[in-house]
């Protein structure tokens, strides 16, 4: 009989947290006024390119598998709420016209 176990500490702290502060950081920029086309333009690309980069290095961590891991889910969720709220800037952008 083998009991496996996992210590799911480490994901919380590198890799389930920071993601979703930076979903977070995405949704700021709801705030920020529709006239202010660089700072809301800024903080959607900066989120899309740190969702990009930091599902590339976790899967630079894990093995090579030829299924969809539970991490990769989660990183592909976290990148369409990033690059929606970016959709939705630009969308909003052009209906405001």
């Amino acid at each position: 009989r083998f009991i496996l176990s996992r210590d799911i500490g480490f994901f919380i702290i590198q890799v389930f947290i920071p993601s979703i502060l930076v979903v977070i950081l995405s949704w700021v920029s709801f705030w920020i006024n529709i006239d202010g086309v660089p700072a809301r333009v800024s903080i959607g690309l900066l989120t899309v390119l740190t969702t990009t980069t930091q599902s590339s290095g976790i899967n630079d961590q894990l093995p090579k598998v030829s299924y969809i891991k539970a991490i990769d889910v989660w990183m592909i969720m976290c990148l369409i709420f990033v690059f929606a709220a970016l959709l939705e800037y630009a969308f909003v952008n052009v209906a405001s016209r």
